[in-house]
């Protein structure tokens, strides 16, 4: 490691400006070329936002042409840079030129598919036995019951990450320290070798005592369990001596074999029968794992596909080969690492090798923030690297950012002063206390809190409730939960309530309400005889369908020889609908069935009947996105993509909606992470973490990973192997022996994982209480009789808190305001309802028309008729827009916003704040960033076609058409129809970030012309309704462009024979155009 400066930013500190602004610096001061540069982060969505502020600096520097070069910089994720210098060098690996990547989507997809056909028979007999034996049920927010004989595939998939993350080459180590913990607890005089004729020995003379007992339920429940128990005695398992002893304890007294298979029995877990079943089906998980990384390799090898690890390991090897190395060392001269306290094992490698090859780097990290462990992500790693560079050896050194930038006075105190108590000894106090930047010239109340500890007292949703009424925006205002299923009852009470809009956060398409609708009718599509589906959509979708209609229907249908069975339920408006289109739906790919289904069978409606409104439309939303995704995945991976594959696809990957950016913002402590609000709620502070069974439980058992020896400054990299500790206790709250709890708790390792556990948790308190801009609001909760208000505080080290107390609650000096509503404030929330008083804040969404379609027709999109014509004029009717930095969205996301405000204007909604929220929806609150001009534009364009055709006498925005051509249906909108007494003027709307030269350039795939087949579509359909389009144009409203687009180029057919092209130049054409 050489020559590298470890930027210390705590949250809000400036870090991206810093960045940003040193890349800036350099490139302006001449050091370094833009495409010399090495930039990595997380997102693709951090690296389009640094790459536009360092392009933003050098604009306003006027070093125009060295930020059009930045967008050759290698600027992006470790797999984009990896992926660059793969396809540069990749002869000198021995990959094909053409080889593919295999999405994170595509490798969990093939894990899960995999999984299944990895063990033989009799490793699957042996697995669904293990099962039995310690009886592995489902867990409880499964929504599943009994025995998981699948337990195993989760347990090989956690081995097979941590095999990855660590690049474990050998379980040797692996197996030995497994069985090594396990063999700890064993007792070598409990042997429980008894054989077939002893045991049912035992259990003779226990139905013998039992039958001296009066007769009651217990005793004949006692001799039913004893007859199932002599079924098993030739092969008895750990399950079954569990029953046994049950069995032996139902009485005082039990016979003299009774009692001493008793006494022998409270030792079941230190016997070497419980060790020897551990031992196979660990040498079993680890005998897979061993299998299936063979297997993939092949898989991948055929196809010709690299996964991200590959890539990953790929750059490794092509750094230290010194050739190659000496190449880069050439060509780069400056790396920027972003987040590195995120970085995996493997990436400190690569980064530590690149920073021998810069001239020099910057990295950029912050340990509080280390919150991403089960992602693969080791903080101790990654600080023992920085403790490495704080030598000052090599010319390594530390900078850190000492003010925070987001916070005002009030929060930044109250974070100094609690966290130079929670980190102290790990950290110096220079890494955690800030200066402040901003000023409370406002008098806010910055840090407040709610008394709510009564579990009478009002809730959290009212005094959001009441914080709304005082004119607070919902989109302002976050509330952090450690869970997700506290935040989907709070969304409920806030929408139920209070009609307020919430927005839930990493919320799986498989937790919405709406999902098992979508899932029945594609399972109707996939067979329009599936009677369990058509039962389903009418149940969700239709009142008085409850179980006995269903039933009734059904018998009904049984009963009358003349009613065909396939007719079940078809009466039901769903139903009817789908089995409609249904022939249509099953001649268009994955993709296109979805989204035609969702929109022709109206579904964003549809779903307004079963609740979680909010959350359904982001659930659909993704699931049309995840049908075009799926069908790359098939492309990818040589797969046919049906639609049983893509429900498949769906359980497999249970993809993440968006939600309503104008809600209430709801997130875990851990989604928070990089966000930032005006009003930031933190609750479930009452959370015990100091919790010695919960840490055995969830993390010494299970699957975890082990270093040889602690990284350090000295030694960073130690070997790694990983611990499988199977929990054989039972289901559900069952609780680790006491004996053996109290053995763990003594051992060295628990005292590593506790002390582990607890800093993540002071991470994670930490990421949590620098969210806010303005308000930080301590919710006081209601709580157990073993824990108080703020335990987690305490737990993680703030042992001065004060829960009673009046305002220092956190014992630090710091007043929190008490900000609990009263009961008269309360009261004047009765009818309240937030939506019923904000109309006007209410989003407008054009609803889609909605037209049949005849069976064996297809139905397309106008805009897939890209056929050029010519522009044959052009107008510039107003400026070009300012526009700031546009951030994991496209141009269409922009032209579609910039139509919906459109509409706003032109019906004459005057509220400002409805389009800023509008353009907050649309996710474009950094790149539109002028209202004022948009309503210009629109302005501009009235006055001009008031000018050129007269005045409108209707004016049509989103105007539905049908069109039948060639034997397809094109269906769609038309954005504006100016319609004049002479006629209509067509007008669509278009963004190209690429300006005027690209629009009117003929070689250009930006080409404007490239629309005349669509307007020929909208022609067409408006001329067969009788009406008269006099002229068609496609509007550019950020850069005020108007362009005349003639009819479409007729295509020439051509016959080559031999060398000798023929046309048929039936019509005369320009052969230079």
């Amino acid at each position: 490691m050489e020559n590298v400066t470890y930027i210390n930013a705590s949250a809000g500190s400036g870090k991206t400006y810093t960045l940003t602004h040193k890349l800036a610096e350099l490139i302006k001061s001449g050091h370094v070329r833009s495409e010399q540069v090495i930039m990595t982060t997380f997102t693709v969505k951090a690296a389009n936002e640094m790459k536009e502020e360092a392009k933003k600096v050098l604009y306003e520097n006027g070093l125009f042409e060295a930020a059009n070069q930045l967008d050759q910089a290698m600027i992006g994720t470790i797999h984009s840079v990896a992926n660059s210098l793969i396809k540069k060098y990749w002869f000198f690996l021995g990959l094909s030129p053409d080889i593919g990547v295999m999405a994170e989507e595509d490798t969990q997809f093939y894990i899960s598919q995999s999984l299944s056909e990895l063990p033989t028979h009799e490793e699957l007999n042996q697995l669904h036995a293990f099962c039995e034996s310690v009886g592995i049920q489902y867990g409880y927010f499964s929504g599943k019951n009994g025995l998981n004989y699948d337990f195993w595939k989760s347990d090989i998939e956690k081995v097979i990450a941590l095999t990855t993350n660590y690049e474990i080459e050998s379980y040797d180590r692996s197996v030995m320290e497994s069985l090594d913990f396990i063999r700890g607890f064993v007792h070598p005089s409990v042997k429980l070798d008894y054989s077939p004729e002893t045991l049912m020995a035992i259990l003779d003379e226990y139905v013998s005592f039992t039958a001296t007992q009066r007769e009651s339920k217990k005793k004949q429940d006692v001799l039913t369990e004893v007859r199932r128990l002599k079924r098993g005695v030739n092969a008895p398992t750990i399950s079954w001596y569990k029953r046994l002893s049950s069995v032996l304890n139902s009485w005082t007294k039990c016979g003299a074999r009774g009692t001493q298979m008793r006494e022998e029995l409270a030792e079941l877990w230190h016997s070497e029968l419980v060790y020897k079943e551990q031992e196979r089906y660990i040498l079993l998980l680890f005998q897979l794992a061993e299998r299936w990384k063979e297997r993939f390799r092949t898989f991948k090898k055929e196809r010709n596909l690299l996964d991200y690890n590959d890539m990953e390991k790929y750059l490794r090897d092509l750094l230290a080969n010194k050739e190659l190395a000496e190449e880069i060392r050439m060509g780069y001269r400056y790396l920027f690492v972003d987040e590195y306290q995120d970085c995996s094992p493997l990436q400190v490698k690569i980064f530590d090798r690149l920073s021998e090859l810069m001239e020099h780097s910057y990295w950029v990290g912050d340990y509080k923030q280390a919150i991403y462990g089960f992602r693969g992500s080791d903080i101790t790693l990654t600080k023992a690297v920085v403790d490495r560079i704080a030598t000052g050896e090599n010319g390594c050194d530390t900078e850190t950012l000492d003010t925070s930038y987001r916070s005002l006075p009030g929060i930044v105190e109250v974070c100094n002063e609690t966290f130079k108590r929670t980190f102290k000894g790990i950290l110096d106090e220079g890494s955690i206390v800030l200066k402040t930047h901003r000023t409370n010239d406002e008098k806010i109340r910055s840090v407040r809190l709610w008394d709510m500890e009564d579990p009478e007292s009002v809730g959290i949703a009212d005094h959001i409730a009441y914080l709304l009424k005082q004119g607070v925006k919902p989109s302002d205002i976050a509330v952090l939960g450690r869970t997700n299923a506290p935040l989907d009852a709070l969304a409920g009470i806030l929408t139920g309530t209070y009609g307020i809009p919430a927005n839930r956060q990493e919320v799986r398409v498989s937790e919405i309400k709406c999902m098992p609708l979508v899932l029945a009718l594609l399972a109707l599509v996939e067979s329009e005889k599936d009677s369990l589906a058509k039962a389903q959509i009418a149940v969700l979708t239709e009142e008085g369908y409850g179980t006995n209609k269903i039933i009734e229907e059904k018998l009904l249908v049984d009963a009358n020889e003349e009613i065909k069975e396939s007719s079940y339920l078809n009466d039901v408006p769903l139903v009817r609908r789908l089995l409609e289109l249904r022939p249509m739906l099953k001649q268009q790919s994955v993709g296109a069935l979805i989204e035609t289904m969702v929109i022709e069978l109206d579904l964003y409606n549809e779903i307004k009947k079963i609740g979680q409104v909010d959350e359904s439309v982001s659930c659909l939303d993704t699931i049309v996105q995840s049908g075009y995704a799926y069908e790359q995945h098939c492309l990818q991976m040589s797969l046919p993509a049906t639609v049983k594959g893509f429900v498949d696809y769906l359980a497999v990957m249970d993809p993440v909606g968006k939600g309503n950016a104008n809600g209430i913002q709801l997130h875990t402590y851990h989604s928070s992470k990089g966000l930032e609000w005006k009003y930031v709620i933190l609750t479930h502070l009452y959370e015990k973490k100091n919790d010695p069974k919960k840490c055995v439980k969830q993390d010494i058992y299970g699957i975890h990973f082990s270093y040889s020896e602690q990284p350090s400054a000295s030694t960073p990299y130690p070997e790694v192997f990983i611990r499988v500790i199977p929990f054989i206790y039972g289901a559900g709250n069952t609780k680790v022996p006491a004996d053996i709890q109290q053995q763990i708790e003594e051992s060295s390792l628990y005292k590593e994982v506790i002390k582990d556990s607890l800093a993540e948790a002071n991470r994670l308190l930490y990421v949590g209480m620098t969210r806010p801009r303005d308000v930080l609001i301590v919710a006081l909760e209601p709580h157990k009789k073993d824990v108080h208000t703020l335990q987690w505080l305490e737990d993680v080290g703030l042992d001065c808190v004060q829960p009673d107390a009046q305002h220092d609650i956190f014992g630090v000096g710091c007043r929190f305001e008490d900000d609990t509503i009263t009961q008269d404030q309360f009261d004047s929330l009765s009818g309240y309802r937030y939506l019923a008083e904000n109309k006007d804040m209410k989003t407008m969404r054009i609803p889609y028309h909605q037209e049949s379609c005849d069976e064996g027709v297809r139905c397309l999109s106008p805009s897939k008729l890209h056929v050029k014509g010519m522009v044959d004029a052009y107008y510039q009717i107003c400026e070009h827009m300012q526009q700031g930095t546009l951030v994991g969205k496209t141009m269409a996301d922009v032209g579609n916003c910039i139509h919906q405000i459109f509409c706003g204007i032109e019906q004459h909604i005057n509220i400002e704040s409805y389009y800023t929220n509008l353009i907050e929806s649309y996710g474009l609150k950094t790149y539109l960033t002028d209202y004022a001009a948009i309503r210009k534009s629109w302005e501009m364009l009235v006055k001009w076609l008031t000018k050129q055709f007269g005045a409108a006498i209707n004016i049509y925005h989103e105007r539905p058409f049908t069109l039948l051509k060639d034997g397809n249906v094109y269906s769609g909108n038309i954005d504006l129809v100016w319609q004049t007494s002479d006629g209509d003027i067509l007008i669509d709307f278009k963004t190209c970030p690429l300006g005027q030269k690209c629009i009117l350039d003929r070689n250009s795939d930006h080409y404007a012309g490239w629309y005349a087949g669509q307007l020929d579509a909208y022609t067409e359909a408006l001329e067969e309704a009788g009406e008269k389009v006099l002229k068609r144009f496609i509007y550019y409203p950020v850069s005020g462009m108007m362009c005349e687009i003639g009819r479409a180029l007729k295509v020439l057919e051509m016959t080559m024979y031999a060398n000798v092209y023929c046309f048929d130049a039936g019509d005369s054409f320009d052969i230079k155009r």
